[in-house]
């Protein structure tokens, strides 16, 4: 029963990720919030169709969630560009470092599918947590950054990109703390991913020109 929600979930995941990437790029725009998010969404909707045709524990998906997160990843760093000429040392700093661990992650994968050593599930599970920590407070300062008059598209984006991210934390740490895949999680995230999926067709319909100009008073606080 679990490996078919898991099967489902992430193939209607893929299906809404997949169209809502093909609508947008039929709506054309070539700034970098618009491109940036088309990448995103292209590459989710690759890794949820390989959790769902193939494996979530197969090192080609590993290696296209690894892809899936660092193609958000910059898309909040183009969105958290927006207003400014140029982002703070500070935080340009933690883009790059949680993008060096997303990397990391993918080549852990591939060195325990070649050697099959059970200490790099273990380093892969930990930066896994690691980048959606990160990725979460990312998110959470662009949000609290964005002015009160920001679009609604871009602030329902964040908290859709938020809720990937907790999915994956949730998962991870539980497979961290029990040693074991939990299946009913994997499966649960396919059907969150979909619902993501959806906010983010909302998110594009009231997003307009993906401008999220950041607030003077607020600015990234200590991360700015």
């Amino acid at each position: 029963m679990v490996s078919v929600l898991i099967l489902w979930g992430h193939a209607l995941a893929a299906l809404v990720f997949g169209a809502l990437a093909v609508g947008s790029a039929r709506t054309g725009g070539t700034g970098l919030p618009r491109l940036s998010f088309l990448a995103a969404l292209s590459l989710t909707a690759l890794w949820a169709l390989a959790v769902a045709g193939i494996d979530a524990r197969d090192v080609i998906t590993r290696i296209a969630e690894s892809a899936r997160n660092i193609a958000w990843l910059a898309f909040i760093y183009v969105l958290a560009r927006q207003g400014r000429r140029r982002v703070g040392l500070a935080i340009t700093a933690t883009f790059v470092v949680v993008t060096i661990i997303t990397m990391q992650a993918g080549v852990l994968a591939i060195a325990e599918a070649v050697s099959g050593a059970a200490q790099f599930a273990a380093a892969r599970t930990v930066l896994r947590m690691i980048v959606a920590i990160t990725g979460l407070v990312l998110v959470h300062h662009l949000a609290l950054a964005a002015e009160s008059t920001a679009r609604g598209g871009v602030r329902l984006a964040l908290v859709a990109i938020a809720g990937m991210w907790a999915m994956d934390l949730a998962l991870y740490a539980t497979a961290w703390l029990t040693m074991d895949w939990p299946g009913g999680l994997i499966a649960a995230r396919g059907l969150a991913m979909a619902g993501i999926g959806a906010l983010l067709t909302v998110a594009v319909h009231r997003g307009g020109d993906w401008t999220l100009k950041p607030s003077r008073t607020v600015a990234f606080r200590s991360l700015w």
